[in-house]
């Protein structure tokens, strides 16, 4: 999966992802920097700069799975008026 600068003009979300491979393997790149996942490991990407990542399923032909929060990098304004 490959998300880059065309695809971010043409929709940014402008988020943030904090990734957690739970079954299988998964490597991300962004920034030049790369990160192999598995097991214990995350990885918080932003979604408005390129990036790339490969999943794997595990040694025993398992599916990889991964449990993905996307994170609102806008901050939510609200009147105090609607919290009282």
């Amino acid at each position: 999966m490959q998300r880059t600068a065309k695809l971010i003009r043409r929709f940014d979300p402008r988020s943030h992802q904090l990734v957690f491979p739970v079954a299988g393997q998964s490597a991300f790149s962004q920034d030049r920097r790369d990160s192999a996942l598995g097991g214990t490991h995350l990885s918080f990407l932003d979604t408005s700069r390129p990036h790339g990542a490969i999943h794997a399923p595990t040694p025993s032909g398992e599916p990889f799975s991964t449990l993905m929060l996307q994170i609102s990098a806008v901050p939510v304004r609200y009147s105090r008026q609607e919290t009282d």
